[in-house]
């Protein structure tokens, strides 16, 4: 009896003296609570930052399924479009709990372009610290013009006195990078024309004459180049897109242009942009082994069969990327100059 005593006093005393060393809010975790059994049985809310049945909307709900497969965890889609892309992601970073049952996919350029320009709502964010899960989706966007024209190259829209650039989506997306490319780095006096938001309008535009051009993914537009009423001019890719194969990237088309160290730094970060046209990401925050858990599921899904299948037959162009080498890009792109950054700010608020 007295020994159980004396053990007790000393077990008092012990947790007396440790207490004040415990960090404030600390809570013991549960005995062998992995990641995989903190999610299985959860239900994760990925968002979407547009509406339903759009690319977005169907390469997040095409991935879904594969990621409950890898988590163990229920998968619900929600479409939260607005903000110029960014309503869904700014609503992970700041309304969300840090426990990584909340995703979003992302315009991946609209994050730090937002960021840049101070976007309303994004004042206070700082993009890089998201979790960046993984790429899921590129977009071999393309510099197309309006077949009547004269100008069959990038060189040769030199040539003209003005370009009436239609352009679609909020600031800060690929079409919106290739138009200031095409005026900061390549010299061409393009005028952007806003007012039509989807991208099958844009086109019509074009084709009508109303716009003299655009820069969109050219399955948007393949139809129209077969008919001979639009022109590709270059792919905005690392190599020629499978649907043109005779078109250039920007990178052959500004051969023997004489660029400079300027364009040259634009094009590579609008060709990083589009290669990582759509990612994912989770909240600031949340405990390194669920990201890292997060983060190998989107790599398994990304090979799944079924998947690549879907991803061919309806064109979405699936392309996985390590969430490492997004956040990676994502620093890179917010790295600028000051005179860079004004430069940017000033072009991308019109």
């Amino acid at each position: 009896m007295k020994g159980c005593i004396k053990v007790s006093i000393v077990l008092v005393l012990t947790v007396i003296l440790i207490l004040p060393l415990v960090p404030e809010g600390w809570v013991a975790p549960a005995e062998g609570k992995t990641a995989a059994a903190f999610y299985k049985g959860k239900t994760i809310k990925w968002y979407v930052p547009a509406k339903a049945g759009g690319g977005y909307d169907r390469k997040t709900r095409a991935f879904a399924p594969y990621i409950e497969k890898y988590t163990g965890a229920r998968v619900i889609v929600i479409n939260k479009p607005g903000g110029g892309m960014m309503l869904a992601p700014v609503h992970v970073y700041k309304g969300t709990k840090p426990d990584g049952l909340s995703l979003s996919s992302v315009q991946t350029l609209s994050a730090p372009s937002g960021q840049l320009v101070g976007k309303a709502g994004m004042e206070d964010m700082d993009v890089t610290e998201f979790n960046w899960l993984a790429g899921i989706g590129s977009e071999p966007t393309t510099v197309f013009v309006n077949s009547k024209l004269p100008y069959k190259s990038l060189a040769e829209l030199r040539k003209a006195k003005e370009l009436k650039f239609g352009l679609t989506g909020p600031t800060g997306t690929p079409a919106h990078m290739a138009r200031l490319v095409m005026q900061e780095a390549l010299g061409i006096d393009v005028k952007p024309i806003l007012g039509i938001e989807s991208a099958p309008g844009v086109i019509l535009a074009v084709v009508r004459g109303e716009y003299d051009g655009s820069c969109l993914p050219p399955v948007r537009f393949l139809k129209f180049i077969q008919q001979g009423t639009v022109r590709p001019l270059a792919a905005v890719a690392k190599e020629r897109v499978e649907e043109l194969p005779d078109v250039p990237t920007v990178y052959e088309a500004v051969k023997g242009m004489g660029i400079g160290d300027e364009a040259k730094f634009w094009i590579d970060r609008m060709v990083a942009m589009c290669e990582l046209f759509v990612t994912v990401v989770t909240t600031p925050g949340v405990p390194k082994d669920r990201v890292e858990f997060l983060q190998e599921a989107f790599k398994k899904s990304s090979q799944e069969p079924k998947l690549l299948q879907i991803g061919k037959k309806e064109k979405l162009n699936f392309k996985y990327v390590t969430g490492d080498e997004v956040a990676k890009e994502i620093e890179a792109f917010l790295k600028l100059t000051p005179a860079r950054k004004a430069r940017y700010t000033d072009l991308m608020k019109f």
